[in-house]
């Protein structure tokens, strides 16, 4: 399963999701992500608006996941279950979670160099690209 950022929200731990699916509805509906990203910056009624729809986003996408990866059906986010009544630390670590989850899924993995190469599919994908 992709990597997800967690955050407490709507009664329990929730992991976030930054997808294609995501980064599409969010250009559609806001122009980019960097615009959307703007609107939230601010701490008011109207950016929490913002914040909400987005992390509802991902945290159904993240659900959609996980489903997929066979794990048992929970229930889907809606605006009824993110509310204005969360206390201010919920709502910055809610921002702060949107902010990481969005940076991990532009994220590209890397092996790091203490990661063993397995040397015969080296050879194979070497031998593959020459052949081309």
């Amino acid at each position: 399963m992709d990597r997800m950022i967690s955050v407490f929200l709507a009664g329990k731990e929730r992991p976030l999701h930054y997808s294609i699916d995501v980064m599409f509805a969010v250009n559609e509906k806001y122009g980019d992500i960097n615009e959307l990203l703007t609107l939230i910056s601010s701490d008011t009624k109207e950016s929490f608006g913002y914040l909400r729809d987005l992390a509802i986003m991902m945290a159904n996408d993240a659900e959609l996941c996980r489903r997929a990866e066979g794990y048992d059906k929970e229930e889907m986010l809606d605006k009824k279950q993110v509310t204005l009544q969360m206390r201010p630390a919920e709502y910055l670590n809610l921002k702060a979670a949107v902010s990481q989850a969005i940076e991990l899924g532009y994220m590209q993995e890397h092996q790091s160099e203490d990661e063993e190469t397995d040397l015969g599919l080296a050879e194979l994908r070497k031998k593959a690209e020459a052949g081309d």
